[in-house]
């Protein structure tokens, strides 16, 4: 499935250690879908290394997820698991701008320190 929505909250980040030994991270965050007179709410789920993907709060995110259930002593959980968040809009734009900003050459009229013994 897909989305577009705001996000309203980001949790903390969750981790621990499998019984298998390996460690594990999980974090959450909630986006609002404007549908309707009622604005609906979902908490989506990120895990491993897609926790970087995370966005910021009011962020305008693409995401997307699968929803899975699993049922445990007769109970059902259900999990919406994001695969791939994109972040929309100005943001992204101004995090683009940053990223070439820090890997640009120097100017070619730049000063040179003509003393240095590299």
């Amino acid at each position: 499935m897909q989305l577009t929505a705001k996000v309203t909250k980001v949790l903390n980040v969750t981790s621990g250690i499998s019984k298998s030994g390996k460690g594990w991270q999980k974090q959450d965050f909630v986006i609002e879908l404007e549908s309707g007179q009622y604005p609906k709410i979902l908490c989506l789920s990120l895990l491993g290394d897609k926790v970087s993907q995370c966005p910021k709060v009011g962020d305008t995110v693409e995401v997307s997820f699968d929803v899975e259930s699993r049922e445990w002593e007769g109970r059902y959980y259900t999990e919406a698991r994001a695969w791939k968040v994109e972040v929309n809009g100005a943001a992204a734009q101004q995090q683009q701008a940053q990223q070439q900003q820090a890997f640009q050459a120097p100017a070619a009229n730049a000063p040179v320190d003509d003393q240095s013994p590299f």
